[in-house]
């Protein structure tokens, strides 16, 4: 999986794992359904200093700037249901990820919106995706802490999966 930072979602507390919750859990949607995957990168690389890359970071979100991002938009006219994993960064959704979600078009798309947090949950971003992706039916999401060892992460995460179709 293409990553444009290392950031504070890929550590647990202090420590660094090989793979955050974000990547097990795309990787229990590959596992479940066979999913293909698209990785939003920004063009511009965030540096991988911690404060050099949250200072960015935080900037781009106070400017609502829209940011350049690496690669095609992926056709997604084959399918019917979009798993949309995402960092929250202080209470809201990271520039690159507004910027896809302003570019792409889920219209007519059932949306299963995943994410991970320092605490805030999915805050009032599950509207934010809503408004920008109006043509979506949005189903519930998961969310949960970065700091979650990742067995937990893979556990609850499969029951969320497992009761999302029943």
């Amino acid at each position: 999986m293409d990553v444009d930072a290392i950031t504070s979602a890929s550590l647990h507390g202090e420590k660094l794992v090989a793979e955050g919750n974000m990547q097990v859990m795309v990787k229990e949607i590959q596992k479940k359904t066979g999913a293909d995957v698209f990785s939003i990168v920004a063009r511009e690389a965030y540096k991988p200093n911690f404060d050099d890359m949250t200072n960015k970071a935080r900037a781009d979100i106070e400017e609502n700037r829209q940011m350049e991002l690496r690669g095609t938009l992926p056709d997604l006219s084959q399918y019917d249901v979009i798993y949309f994993g995402t960092p929250i960064w202080w209470y809201t959704l990271p520039a690159p990820v507004s910027s896809y979600l302003r570019l792409a078009d889920f219209s007519g798309k059932t949306v299963v919106p995943f994410g991970i947090h320092r605490g805030s949950g999915f805050n009032n971003n599950l509207e934010t995706i809503q408004e920008l992706q109006p043509g979506a039916k949005l189903m519930d999401g998961f969310t949960i802490d970065a700091r979650t060892p990742n067995e937990e992460t893979i556990r609850q995460f499969d029951e969320f999966l497992t009761g999302l179709w029943q």
